[in-house]
């Protein structure tokens, strides 16, 4: 049934895209206002002269061509105004690397159904070579209106205005002026269509929500990075075996891209390298691409070509993998059932002897995606059907990413902030600073992918010589709070980015965050799920504050990304914050100087949270919630949270089979409340009774407390509290059945 619903949603989406390797054609439909909205793909215009249809970045972008003389280029888009009215331009665009400002724009002009233009705007790009969202006229850079008089329908003309190194992923029209698109924004409203659906969101298996490291590393070295982390006291739940799996000469290649066979030389006995893992609850993945070289690996290339299952076969002469720069390639058809059907059989004796999950390169598009995930699914032994991949960012133009919806964001550069990011020629995707945004900018298209990670600590060096044991600190300190944690690196590095090769004051504060992402798997999983029921993302940013975000609604994560920076501008939203090290509480609706010294992440608590934690286990399959560390800061107002959990690891969640418990509580007139709802829906797994560690912040002394209208004695052995004076905080422990409503209730002296 799960995967009906799956192969359903993804039949649904691709009759409502363009391929990538579809040449440019004419676009049939007409865009409509849909809720206020006119949502268009630049892609899809219905006449056009002068522009040129490529991937780019995260979409499927329109460029002016150079061969054409602007004057004669255009693109024409239908749509129907339903109202009256001024419509607010928003524009998915970059402006690339070498474009001036002063130079790149493009107009837009309104002509009606008698030929003639009734609007001319000029609109400019925003500065980076990354898409983002912008609604900038030009020259006044002010925000972009088109005013429309009368209802009716319009052909909307795109012209390239000045300078050409631009491209444009989507347009906008929105009725309202409070309205503001994020990530790739709202699907594209066309006439002919029914509401385009959004995909249901997977979600992951729970341990992908631990920390997860890579590296081209053999069998014996492999072993040993995981015997360093575990006598290191570092967390790890996966390891994946990068591109050097199949061919461990420096992955120089040709031979061994692909050969389904692997480096049998560095990889003498797979089936014992996979136990070990198993052993330590560690997963296993390998690096895969979507072809297949020549040379090297006549036999199985010639298989697939002489079944036709190869497309686009072409001379390599890029030396990636491709050391003698002399070699076909073929790319295999994953649009092609039989070709997915044989690619999984040559994979299949990888699963079987314990491989758990893929990271792809090359390429995301859907069809790849689709074919690795339904063979993590069908074959991974330790995935019980969820599966897993990890894959780059780029196919997010495409609504189908959330059926697999954890990417990384590229080859991240070793260092604070690149200057011209992204470059596409080198593919480095940003240093510590764009990593953030990427993740925390509503206006970037990369914030529509549900679980976003990146090589913590930078991948590749790309000429800066900006590795230190600070931006490490300083980088590992974000990640540890994003959604997925991957902490990976290039071979050229010595430090592989890997904790253990740092000094203590580096490991030190390695274990502080990641020990303390371990404890808030509680609360981020019961996110995780919340974004496959609700579509709303864990991590919140509000396109202003670029570079901070909220890590669900209550707790808000401001990262360092300076160097030699010690002090934080941090902005509070409304409310009270308190500083999660220190309870010191903070007014919000303003921007502070928050003290933030080398060893510090600036982590803020919503006054009013409940967050649930648990004690720290070294991988997140290790640990349980039978006992929850619930950290609570009351408010007068009463305030929840909902406890979301399920067995983790299958797909019984996509039938409804998960569980919901849900925690209030109210300080009110020296009256403090907490409650626990009995517990809703059940679980393979679920345990019927749970141990609480209540922790209580910023409170009075007790004077009484009851559960249930029992009162509890300080020293009781099975349910007890303590007060510390000094620091102002309650604790209380106690047992509870699950299906049964808990109320306590505490007295509270005066300050």
């Amino acid at each position: 049934m799960n995967k009906i619903l799956i192969s359903l949603v993804f039949l649904i989406c691709s009759c409502s895209l363009i391929r990538r390797d579809n040449p440019p054609e004419a676009f049939k439909g007409s865009f409509v206002n849909r809720n206020g909205i006119i949502s268009i793909e630049a892609e899809h215009f219905s006449d056009a002269r002068g522009w040129k249809i490529s991937p780019f970045y995260t979409g499927i972008s329109i460029s002016p061509d150079k061969t054409i003389n602007a004057n004669e280029a255009f693109a024409d888009y239908q749509v129907e105004f339903n109202d009256k009215g001024n419509y607010f331009l928003y524009t998915l665009s970059c402006l690339k690397q070498g474009g001036l400002t002063d130079e790149n724009c493009f107009s837009l002009s309104l002509i009606n159904d008698q030929s003639q233009t009734v609007r001319d705007i000029q609109i400019s790009f925003p500065e980076t070579n990354a898409l983002l969202w912008s609604s900038l006229s030009y020259p006044e850079r002010q925000k972009a209106i088109l005013k429309i008089d009368q209802p009716g329908k319009y052909t909307l003309r795109l012209q390239n205005a000045r300078g050409n190194r631009y491209n444009i992923d989507k347009l906008i029209l929105a009725a309202d002026s409070l309205y503001r698109p994020s990530g790739t924004g709202d699907v594209e409203t066309i006439a002919t269509d029914t509401l385009f659906p959004r995909n249901d969101i997977v979600l992951p298996p729970k341990w992908v929500f631990g920390v997860l490291y890579g590296g081209y590393t053999n069998q014996e070295q492999s072993l040993s990075v995981i015997d360093s982390l575990i006598t290191g006291d570092y967390p790890i739940d996966a390891y994946w075996i990068d591109s050097y799996f199949w061919d461990f000469n420096q992955g120089k290649g040709p031979k061994g891209f692909v050969d389904f066979i692997g480096d049998t030389l560095a990889f003498p006995d797979m089936e014992l390298m996979w136990k070990s893992f198993q052993d330590r609850s560690i997963k296993g993945g390998i690096w895969i691409w979507n072809m297949i070289n020549e040379k090297g690996n006549e036999t199985v290339f010639k298989e697939f070509q002489n079944k036709n299952y190869l497309v686009n076969i072409f001379d390599n002469k890029n030396s990636w993998h491709n050391e003698t720069k002399d070699t076909r390639t073929g790319t295999i058809d994953f649009t092609n059932a039989q070709a997915t059907a044989l690619w999984e059989k040559k994979l299949e004796p990888f699963f079987s002897k314990g491989l758990d999950f893929l990271k792809l390169d090359n390429s995301s598009d859907i069809p790849f995606c689709s074919a690795a995930f339904k063979a993590t699914q069908e074959l991974g032994k330790e995935t019980k059907g969820r599966g897993f991949i990890l894959a780059h960012l780029h196919s997010t133009y495409d609504n189908r990413h959330k059926l697999y919806p954890a990417k990384w964001t590229g080859d991240a550069k070793i260092c604070w902030s690149q200057a011209g990011y992204p470059d596409m020629g080198a593919y480095a995707m940003g240093g510590l600073k764009e990593n953030i945004g990427m993740v925390a900018d509503p206006k970037r298209s990369t914030y529509e992918i549900p679980f976003l990670t990146h090589d913590a600590g930078g991948y590749d060096y790309f000429g800066s010589t900006e590795q230190s044991d600070e931006l490490y600190m300083r980088w590992i300190q974000f990640a540890s709070m994003n959604t997925i944690m991957t902490i990976f690196s290039t071979a050229k590095n010595p430090t592989r980015n890997h904790p253990y090769r740092y000094p203590e004051i580096v490991r030190k504060n390695f274990r502080k965050y990641t020990h303390l992402r371990m404890m808030l798997f509680p609360y981020i999983y019961s996110y995780a799920i919340s974004t496959h029921l609700t579509g709303a993302k864990m991590v919140q940013g509000d396109g202003i504050h670029e570079y901070q975000y909220l890590f669900g609604k209550e707790i808000l994560i401001a990262p360092v990304y300076q160097k030699g920076q010690t002090t934080q501008q941090v902005f509070l939203p409304e409310g009270d914050w308190y500083d999660f090290d220190t309870d010191e509480l903070f007014n919000g609706n303003r921007t502070i100087d928050f003290p933030a010294p080398l060893e510090k992440l600036p982590v803020f608590v919503r006054k009013g949270a409940i967050i649930p934690m648990r004690h720290y286990a070294r991988a997140i399959e290790m640990g349980n919630n039978d006992t929850l560390l619930i950290q609570v800061y009351p408010s007068d107002e009463k305030t929840s949270f909902s406890l979301l959990e399920d067995d983790g690891s299958s797909n019984d969640y996509l039938q409804g089979i998960y569980s919901t418990t849900k925690f209030w509580v109210q300080n009110q007139n020296l009256s403090l409340s907490f409650e626990i709802d009995p517990i809703q829906g059940s679980f393979s797994g679920n345990e019927p009774e749970r141990r609480y560690e209540l922790v209580f912040h910023d409170v009075s002394r007790p004077s009484s407390l009851k559960i249930n209208d029992v009162l509890i004695s300080p020293d009781g052995k099975k349910t007890s509290y303590e007060y510390d004076v000094s620091a102002r905080i309650l604790k209380l422990n106690f047992s509870e059945i699950k299906t049964e409503k808990t109320m306590i209730s505490i007295k509270l002296t005066k300050k």
